[in-house]
């Protein structure tokens, strides 16, 4: 079974026991008729290959043929989001004039569409001898960035869920990336395979999503840069191109070498308040003090809510839940203009964000919730947790990082910097899958925290007596 391991289409005998492959090479026109049967076939797995003479009536190229078949009308069945010919199958079903129920054929059709849809190999679909549209790369990559090898597509989409559609080489593969404010679809030539994606061809290789990630933003800031009157035409679309472009720069050090100085279009964004719609760099010039709250009670949000109460403006948020990608745009720049932190405890908690003196960012009740919590967390045993100011020689610099320690959310849809510290706990899961907290601190741990400080006039050993405060102050013995 070599050649149909190289070939990649094994799973091509779940629908069927035979296929039959007819060739004809470009260069030496050389005609093959291959056969091959499934493992679980009569035919036990065996391959046929057979060469034939050819004439020019017989074009370059391979023809793949095999049949298939369904249950007319299929017990059950479950269709993805994106099998469109599927669901169209399923919603124009009508049992009193339909004799046959497609489902199982609209899903190959969409697997077929989905891999023809970027192919810059012409492909063919024929179903009972009649043609298939398939759309064979009718929409092709308008941008290309040599420094990366990746081409482009650039959607500017009134939508709030925004998507990357990637390919290798053309072939569509999924990569859980995600994007704000615009839609995009990448072209991944660089690497090889092997590199880029998984065995199945279908998933990108986990070990290769940073490197990608940090191709598709300097190659989509450089084609925005210089291509941004050509890709967005009107005053909507260059606002969110303006938020992506200040959003992700001020989020990458790898971004920083690009000059986005020019694109400010954000500033011309109306936020609605009341019957009024106010420029946002309006409300910034105007206000010193910013309030997020959270909504629990069930309301019917359209859009997240904004109220202008003198120097205050007043966010509303249903459930942690941002309705609109200008709202994470809005407390993007918060965090900017107003970086002293403060959540207010209540049945609804509310964040505030201020010009005032930074005090502890939480109250000491609410700590010790989080502490209570450190050993249930997941995928990291030591967390970055808030520092409230009777700790602050432990505070550390907003831009210190160490790998495999997390951060606390305070919410889970909402991104809130807060002061932070860290945690003198770690959460340990033994065999049995139970997780249990210990304190480890150790002069690693010290030194690291010293170098990382916040303020420079805070000594090691003030750092080393003020973890031995905390950790009498919430005795693990209580929290744990």
């Amino acid at each position: 079974m070599y050649l149909v391991g190289r070939l990649r289409f094994q799973s091509v005998f779940m629908l069927t026991d035979q296929v039959i492959i007819e060739t004809k090479s470009y260069f030496t026109e050389e005609y093959q008729i291959i056969e091959l049967n499934s493992p679980n076939s009569i035919k036990d797995g065996g391959i046929l290959v057979q060469k034939k003479k050819s004439t020019h009536k017989i074009k370059p190229g391979t023809k793949l043929s095999f049949k298939f078949k369904t249950k007319a009308i299929p017990t059950s069945w479950t269709i993805k989001g994106g099998h469109s010919n599927a669901n169209r199958a399923a919603r124009n079903y009508d049992p009193f004039s339909n004799v046959s129920l497609d489902i199982e054929l609209g899903k190959i059709f969409d697997e077929i569409f989905d891999f023809s849809h970027k192919s810059y190999t012409p492909i063919k679909l024929f179903f009972n001898k009649k043609a298939i549209e398939t759309k064979n790369n009718l929409s092709k990559f308008k941008y290309f960035n040599p420094d990366d090898d990746l081409e482009l597509n650039i959607f500017p989409t009134n939508s709030n869920n925004h998507n990357i559609i990637t390919f290798y080489k053309n072939q569509i593969f999924k990569s859980k990336m995600e994007s704000k404010f615009l839609d995009f679809e990448l072209n991944v030539h660089k690497d090889l395979a092997s590199r880029v994606l998984l065995l199945n061809r279908n998933e990108i290789n986990p070990d290769y999503s940073r490197e990608l990630e940090a191709q598709f933003l300097n190659s989509s800031f450089d084609v925005i840069i210089k291509n941004f009157e050509k890709i967005f035409d009107d005053l909507e679309s260059k606002i969110k191109a303006s938020m992506f472009l200040h959003y992700y720069a001020n989020k990458n050090d790898i971004l920083k070498e690009h000059d986005i100085s020019n694109f400010n279009h954000w500033r011309q964004f109306k936020i609605k308040i009341k019957n009024n719609k106010i420029e946002l760099h309006k409300i910034f010039n105007k206000i010193d003090r910013v309030s997020i709250k959270i909504e629990k009670d069930y309301a019917v949000f359209q859009e997240d809510q904004f109220e202008l109460n003198k120097k205050e403006l007043l966010i509303k948020i249903y459930r942690n839940n941002l309705r609109n990608d200008s709202t994470l745009f809005i407390l993007f720049m918060i965090r900017k203009l107003l970086p002293s932190f403060k959540r207010i405890d209540g049945t609804n908690p509310t964040f505030q964000f201020s010009n005032e003196e930074q005090l502890s960012p939480i109250s000491e009740r609410y700590l010790k919730t989080i502490l209570s919590e450190l050993k249930d967390s997941r995928y990291t045993a030591r967390k970055f947790i808030p520092c409230i100011k009777k700790y602050f020689n432990l505070r550390l610099k907003d831009d210190a990082h160490k790998s495999y320690v997390y951060r606390y959310r305070l919410s889970y849809n909402i991104d809130i910097h807060y002061p932070k510290m860290l945690s003198p706990f770690t959460s340990i899961e033994n065999a049995k899958g139970e997780n249990k907290l210990f304190c480890k601190l150790d002069d690693d741990l010290y030194k690291w925290v010293f170098d990382n400080r916040f303020n420079e006039d805070t000594t090691k050993q003030d750092i080393v007596n003020s973890y031995k405060k905390f950790i009498s102050d919430f005795p693990i013995s209580e929290i744990g």
